[in-house]
């Protein structure tokens, strides 16, 4: 290797202070978090989340069929659809259904990752106060 590529890596490699020690390497646990990085990442956090949630609620009332099949059913009516009444007008009535009828709706399996899911959002919101 000719020695003008490996005098990038070495400058990198080397501290620019002498080598005295003085300064604190970018991965030292002594040094304070300097920069944006507590604005990027709520920015992002809610960019990444509000974003999935308009989307989910849009394609929602767009393909009702995909986001409720088993509503369509000849039959089986569990619960009053009420995809006409707004963008996020599901939210509260999910937030109401009572489990049984979440049983009901979508089965066993899911309503154990439904309770599961509830469970780590109480528990997460708990530790994240404390």
């Amino acid at each position: 290797m000719p020695a003008s590529l490996l005098q990038p890596l070495l400058a990198a490699l080397v501290p620019l202070d002498g080598g005295d020690g003085d300064s604190p390497l970018p991965n030292d646990p002594r040094r304070p978090f300097e920069g944006p990085w507590l604005q990027q990442q709520l920015f992002l956090s809610l960019g990444i989340g509000l974003t999935s949630l308009l989307l989910f609620s849009l394609s929602r009332r767009r393909y009702p069929t995909l986001f409720a099949p088993r509503t369509k059913l000849a039959g089986f009516t569990p619960h009053v659809a009420n995809l006409d009444a707004g963008v996020f007008a599901w939210i509260m009535p999910t937030l109401r259904t009572p489990e049984p009828r979440i049983l009901h709706i979508v089965g066993l399996d899911a309503a154990v990752l439904l309770a599961f899911f509830k469970t780590c959002f109480w528990v997460l919101t708990v530790l994240s106060l404390w």
